[in-house]
Formats: C-alpha cells, structure tokens, sequence
C-alpha cells in the first residue's frame, strides 16, 4: 500500500511544522502552500489547523515569531508577512490560517508595538472577513486585559464561555487573565472559580507545571476571599496531582 499525497499531506505537516521558526520558513511555506498545491490541499490544511496537537505547537504562524521574538527589534517585516497570509487566507479560502495570522498581528501591535487601537482594528477585520471564533474572541480579551479594560476582558471571556464552551480548553492562559481580571475588579469568587476551571481543562500529564500553577492562583484568591479552608482544600489537591518527581521540589 502507497500513501498518496492526500493521505500523507496531514503527516507531511505535522513533521515539518516544528522546523517554521524564523520570518523565512514561515514566509516560503506560505509561497508554496499559494503556488504548489492543489484548493483540495489547502482545504485540508486549514481544517488541520483546528487540531489540538497544531494548536498546541503554535498552528505554524505563532511558532514562527514566538521563537525569535526575544530577539526581534524590527517587527515590520512580521507584521507584512501577517498580513500577507491573511490577504492569502481571503484569496485561496483559509480562514483558519487568516485568524491565526490576524491573531500573531494583535499580538505584535498591542505587546510590542504599543498600538492598541491597531491590535483591536486588526480583530475587528479577520472577524468580518474570517468569520468569528475562539482563536479571535481570546485574542480580544487578551488585548482588553493587557490595556487593563479588566470589565471588557472579562465580557468577550463571559461570552466565550457561553457560546463555545469546549474552545477556550485550547488556551489555558486565557484562562488566567480572565480569572485575573476578575480579581482586579473585586470578583474574587468568579476568580477562584475561572482558575479552578483553567486547571481542570487541562489533562492529566500535559503541561503540569500549568495546571499546578493555575490550581495554586486559585487557591490564593480563596484565601483573599476569606476560604481559607477552600485554599488548603485546592493547595493540597494540586500538590497530590503533581508527578511523584515533582513533589520533591514543591
């Protein structure tokens, strides 16, 4: 039996994705994806980029820049690459590839660049031509939060939560800057709960230290809200839930 180039596509991707780390991988990989492959390949490309294992390693646009982003001073060369995937997602119907490009821009403006209103702008046009979506409404709080608008933040999450409740599962941090934005506006309890919640969303014996991390913010906004009992209920459930080889260092 020989595997066509359909059926090895998705296997092809995984294997190379890891090695789109720098503005040119990702840049050449875009040029071959517009000129290379058939629209049946693309499709399948873009309905990949909603598995957990893509998302979970960047879904190729965010493991490019997160890579070298301690090093990188000029982002003007990343920020015209963002918008060429996402004039490349319009054109060649790829709206999961045109969010997570759409996504890396707000990142890049409102972290980096201080422009807020341009980070907001640049979610408000992917919605309009990508549709909306949990990769979008996260990355909407997450500005809302970092420009300290906690009640903003704290809706889009609200509203996330309800419309999509299996999606924000794929991002445990936005679970913690919800849960701390309802913290810095006096929600301790709503705060407790949304740590409680990131921590639970994560598996058994994926990304421990995270878990564990969440879990413990959770149990010191319980002893802020005067639940002492509740924290050392939480404190000592997240300590047994760690690996045997890393109760020795907690």
């Amino acid at each position: 039996y020989t595997l066509s180039l359909h059926d090895a596509l998705p296997i092809f991707l995984l294997l190379t994705g890891r090695w789109i780390r720098s503005l040119e991988a990702l840049e050449e990989f875009v040029r071959w994806l517009d000129t290379e492959v058939t629209d049946e390949l693309r499709v399948q490309f873009d309905s990949m980029l909603a598995w957990p294992i893509v998302q979970s390693s960047g879904s190729f646009v965010q493991g490019a820049w997160t890579e070298v982003h301690e090093e990188t001073v000029d982002w003007e060369p990343w920020l015209r690459l963002f918008r060429l995937i996402q004039e490349y997602a319009q054109r060649r119907n790829s709206p999961r590839f045109g969010r997570e490009a759409a996504r890396a821009e707000s990142i890049v403006l409102s972290e980096y660049c201080d422009d807020v209103d341009g980070a907001l702008s640049t979610i408000a046009r992917a919605a309009e031509v990508f549709g909306d979506s949990s990769v979008l409404d996260e990355q909407l709080s997450n500005v809302y939060f970092q420009s300290e608008r906690y009640q903003d933040a704290l809706a889009v999450w609200a509203n996330l939560v309800k419309q999509r409740p299996e999606a924000p599962t794929l991002d445990p941090f936005a679970f913690r800057r919800a849960a701390i934005s309802a913290a810095r506006l006096g929600r301790l309890d709503d705060s407790a709960t949304i740590f409680w919640a990131g921590a639970q969303s994560i598996q058994p014996g994926e990304f421990e230290t995270t878990r564990f991390g969440l879990a413990v913010d959770c149990a010191y906004v319980e002893l802020q809200a005067g639940h002492a009992t509740d924290a050392a209920r939480t404190l000592a459930g997240a300590v047994l839930a760690l690996p045997q080889d890393r109760k020795s260092v907690v």
